[in-house]
């Protein structure tokens, strides 16, 4: 039994939608991870024992606060490091 072959524009159109769907998950992903951001800001410290959350700024100034162990949460749920997670927020 032959295989059928797909043409070069039908192979093409392919790879086109599916890099356009590794963007929208890429985008989904990101929102996903500010609105969990907006989540851990909210929260504040509980006392200033050691160890307890302390609200972090996580890019330059303006950048809003979150707790310092929302990098924590995320960086095994995406599968990567601190660093990287971190680069995401």
């Amino acid at each position: 039994m032959a295989a059928t072959q797909r043409s070069a524009r039908q192979v093409a159109d392919e790879l086109r939608a599916a890099v356009l769907a590794e963007r929208r998950a890429q985008a989904a992903k990101l929102a996903l991870v500010c609105e969990l951001a907006d989540t851990y800001r909210s929260v504040l410290p509980a006392s200033d024992l050691p160890g307890a959350p302390q609200l972090v700024s996580a890019g330059g100034d303006g950048t809003p606060e979150i707790d310092e162990f929302l990098v924590q949460e995320i960086h095994p749920l995406l599968g990567v490091g601190p660093a990287a997670a971190w680069s995401l927020l």
